[in-house]
């Protein structure tokens, strides 16, 4: 049975916080180009010439971001080791498998005609990779590719030996109205977790039943009118709508986010039936067109909705977050996008479209939770923070856990002392009130929390 509770508080404090930055509108060139931030460890001088020939071929590895902790929009690439191999451990079309033993000793896959790259393999007949432990010596960049020993240098990496399968369950990107665009390496990729211990196999696919509530908490200087944090939950679908608070506005006229979320209420006509990938475009478009003649402002947006058989689609636009957490752990996590820190791709009249957003297939299964939230949420709570929290809050109903992730996220916000995501990235882009990178940020603060089961 699907369930869905929406509540709203309030409450009143003060803190330090900043306005949102007015983002510039940017041509369609410089949108992709500011896709990915590429942040090399360069270990000789000799390896800029290296970096140059491996750009040309395309040779180069994910490195998947940090849980919670990377600024919005910023994702790391840097030359790997087990890349360099001459045989890839599988090999089936355009795809191969490789060992990602530099940082994560587990098998990835990679697309060299489309330089996509994932945690799970792309098709059903791919050859099953196995791991088993072995000892290898690394040494440099340049050493991985002239074959060099660097003395005192160890590590365990995982060997991976390929077999042929028929039961592998495929995860890949979902398929929108519009193409991938092309142009940067891995500019189509998806930000996915593996779940640790779980070996190469992909989720098996069973029929998930849902429970869904959500919270929203308005920043205290707003609780007059609401706030400006959305969200919408309808049957199999959910999402969550962040105004964005340095956008013009006209007293007087309905919230861009207001005006997203009642749309995408509207779109959904049978309950009882998720949106497929396109429907999900299709029902943003239109939620943003509409806002664009009858709102006002500009907002972030991030929808998913969830099938029978326990597969999830997101399209996210702008820094919000969902999160599948499985037994305390992180096992899939969507992709925000930003031009810069503080400036989250955002839906407006000029501003993006759903089409430039990030997309995410994955696999859940009963048991799963799905975390799903604003800025609000996951600019102050630690990645691990919530997936512990939603561990040992497993037994509650799901109305209780959003509320008390929307209220640990309005305590930690308001500590000029806390530990957060936010402040980290604050420091580096030199914050004035975040110079010793502590302490929380004052935001509307919203969430959805679905249980599989």
């Amino acid at each position: 049975p699907t369930t869905t509770t929406t509540t709203t508080t309030s409450t009143t404090s003060t803190n330090k916080h900043r306005q949102l930055i007015n983002c510039p509108i940017l041509s369609p060139l410089q949108q992709q180009t500011s896709l990915v931030t590429f942040k090399m460890r360069l270990q000789t001088s000799f390896d800029v010439i290296v970096l140059l020939l491996l750009t040309c071929t395309g040779a180069w590895s994910f490195v998947p971001p940090a849980g919670g902790g990377a600024a919005a929009g910023t994702h790391q690439y840097r030359p790997s080791n087990s890349y360099l191999c001459i045989e890839p451990l599988a090999k089936e079309g355009e795809w191969s498998a490789y060992l990602d033993a530099d940082n994560t000793g587990l098998v990835y896959y990679f697309n060299g005609k489309t330089g996509e790259s994932r945690w799970e393999p792309p098709t059903a007949t791919f050859p099953k990779v196995e791991e088993t432990k072995k000892e290898e010596k690394t040494g440099g960049f340049l050493s991985a590719i002239f074959a060099s020993k660097e003395e005192g240098r160890q590590k365990t990496a995982n060997k991976a030996v390929a077999t042929k399968t028929d039961a592998a369950v495929a995860v890949k990107e979902d398929d929108g109205d519009d193409k991938p665009r092309r142009g940067l390496p891995f500019s189509g990729l998806i930000s996915r977790i593996r779940r640790r211990g779980g070996g190469g196999d992909s989720q098996a696919a069973v029929a998930v039943d849902l429970e869904i509530a959500s919270h929203v908490m308005p920043h205290p200087e707003k609780k007059k009118w609401g706030g400006e944090d959305y969200v919408f939950t309808k049957g199999r679908s959910f999402g969550v709508f962040d105004g964005v608070s340095g956008a013009e506005k006209i007293s007087g006229i309905p919230l861009y986010s207001l005006t997203l979320a009642e749309q995408m209420t509207n779109f959904v006509v049978d309950p009882k039936r998720a949106l497929t990938p396109k429907q999900l475009l299709e029902g943003l478009n239109k939620a943003t067109e509409f806002a664009n003649f009858g709102a006002t402002g500009a907002s972030t947006a991030i929808v998913a909705s969830v099938e029978n058989d326990g597969t999830m689609h997101v399209l996210n636009v702008g820094d919000s977050v969902a999160a599948v957490i499985r037994s305390g752990e992180l096992v899939a996590r969507s992709r925000d996008i930003s031009y810069f820190f503080e400036c989250p791709y955002q839906l407006s009249e000029e501003g993006n479209r759903p089409r430039d957003g990030t997309k995410m297939k994955t696999q859940l299964a009963p048991g799963d939770f799905v975390v799903m939230g604003s800025d609000g949420v996951f600019d102050n709570l630690q990645m691990d923070k919530v997936c512990a929290m939603v561990d040992q809050l497993s037994t509650e109903n799901v109305s209780f856990i959003a509320r008390r992730l929307c209220e640990e996220s309005r305590k930690v916000s308001l500590d000029d002392y806390a530990d957060t995501p936010y402040a980290k990235e604050a420091k580096k882009a030199g914050y004035e009130d975040y110079e010793d990178g502590l302490g929380g940020k004052l935001d509307d603060v919203s969430c959805v929390v679905v249980r599989c089961s």
